[in-house]
């Protein structure tokens, strides 16, 4: 991740993965939502920092950071590893949990 932010300060990009680097988290999900042509062919994403499987019991309203913002060139899009499928689950279980406890209250 560190080295994605750095990318995008270098390449003038306006989204720029501000608080990722504040963040303890042992992976992190990266999801595009919007295709960009300027400065250069690029997505912008929500980045979203994943919790230890092991943090403990219960999930805190803190377990999933982010979503933090990020453009990432297509070329750095298309070589990040793939998610695996237990990974997806657990963000996905996390950003569920997450949505319904907002709106709650």
């Amino acid at each position: 991740m560190r080295e994605l932010t750095k990318v995008a300060h270098r390449k003038g990009f306006s989204r720029k993965g501000h608080g990722t680097e504040e963040s303890p988290a042992p992976g992190f999900i990266v999801v595009p939502y919007h295709p960009e042509a300027s400065p250069e062919a690029s997505w912008m994403c929500f980045v979203f920092a994943l919790p230890a499987r092991d943090a403990g019991p219960g999930i805190t309203d803190s377990a999933l950071g982010g979503p933090y913002r990020l453009d990432i060139a297509v070329r750095d899009f298309y070589s990040l590893a793939k998610v695996r499928r237990k990974t997806r689950d657990f963000f996905l279980s996390l950003l569920v949990w997450k949505a319904a406890s907002r709106a709650k209250g």
